[in-house]
C-alpha cells in the first residue's frame, strides 16, 4: 500500500503477485489484497477482494467504517452496500 501511494507501482504490483503466490499455500487476509488494490487505484478489484473478505469474515474488516485507507472507496455505492452486508451501522 505504501509503495503504491509513493508512486512505486511496479514494486506494489510485484508484492501483490507475491501475496497471491503465498495465498496458494496459506491464508492471506483478503483485506490485504484490497488495501494494495485501493492504493493502486484499482477499485473494481479492491471491491472484489472486500467482498471475499466479507465472505470469510476477515477480521480486518473491523476497520472498514473508520480507517482512512478506505477513503477512496467511500463515495462508491458499493462501499455502503458492503458496510451493510458486514453489519456495520450507517
Amino acid at each position: 500500500m505504501v509503495l503504491a501511494r509513493a508512486g512505486r507501482r511496479a514494486e506494489a504490483q510485484q508484492i501483490l503477485t507475491t501475496m497471491k503466490q503465498i495465498s496458494q499455500s496459506r491464508f492471506v487476509p483478503p483485506c490485504s489484497f484490497a488495501l494494495v488494490c485501493t492504493a493502486l487505484r484499482d477499485y473494481d478489484t479492491a471491491f472484489k477482494w472486500l467482498e471475499r473478505a466479507c465472505g470469510v469474515r476477515d477480521i480486518f474488516l473491523v476497520f472498514l467504517p473508520c480507517a482512512g485507507w478506505w477513503d477512496p472507496l467511500r463515495s462508491d455505492k458499493r462501499f455502503d452496500r458492503l458496510l451493510r452486508r458486514c453489519g456495520f451501522a450507517q
